[in-house]
């Protein structure tokens, strides 16, 4: 039975999904005040941002916003060398609130085959990514400063050769990680190839047969 492609089984992205972001310069009622049209600081750091990773781009990471609205933002990280993802083409979709910098992006992972596979300690299959500058682990939070390379890059970090080295329980018992690693990473070589290179690619040829077929249209 053939796959569905990725892009087609992807959850639909909502501001909801990431309640937990708890940044401590933007509490509930900060999110709740949020203005319906993007300040004009707003507007000038993320076209800032965006000018500033095009032109100065990180091997492996590519950003594009949503045409139309430049506050939701798509990342693709390709899985870097010598780790289990090693080539795959991980999708993330960034949401930058009305009032950013002030308030961190909101962050979900797509590249889950509808919900069905979870990649990383850090990476859920609902789409969570449990890191420390959206608000969504301990650590170092989001401040003004931060942009959207510090974002991705952050993201890109996590990709690394032994994954469960990510989850803290595991790490403090080293002789039942040594044990799981080894499975949990061929376990993750097989779902990289399969969804995140083999869906992944089907959905861009899916996408460039459909362009064809409106061009040839015209």
């Amino acid at each position: 039975m053939q796959r569905r492609p990725l892009t087609a089984t992807a959850a639909p992205y909502s501001v909801m999904d990431e309640s937990r972001r708890s940044a401590a310069t933007c509490n509930l009622e900060t999110a709740l005040a949020q203005p319906k049209q993007p300040s004009g600081q707003c507007l000038l750091r993320l076209n800032h941002d965006l000018k500033n990773i095009i032109d100065n781009p990180v091997p492996g990471i590519f950003v594009e916003p949503e045409k139309g609205n430049v506050t939701y933002v798509h990342a693709v990280i390709v899985g870097p060398d010598n780790t289990p993802c090693q080539g795959g083409l991980f999708h993330f979709v960034l949401k930058f609130l009305l009032d950013n910098p002030a308030c961190p992006p909101q962050v979900r992972f797509m590249t889950t085959d509808g919900e069905r596979v979870r990649f990383n300690p850090n990476l859920y299959s609902s789409g969570l990514v449990s890191l420390s500058i959206p608000g969504t682990f301990h650590g170092p939070s989001w401040n003004p400063e931060m942009t959207l390379k510090t974002v991705v890059v952050s993201i890109q970090l996590l990709l690394i050769e032994q994954p469960l080295a990510n989850e803290p329980a595991l790490g403090r018992e080293f002789q039942t990680w040594l044990k799981k690693t080894t499975g949990h990473n061929a376990k993750q070589r097989f779902q990289t190839l399969t969804v995140a290179i083999c869906d992944a690619l089907e959905a861009c040829l899916s996408e460039t047969r459909r362009t064809r077929r409106s061009c040839s249209r015209l």
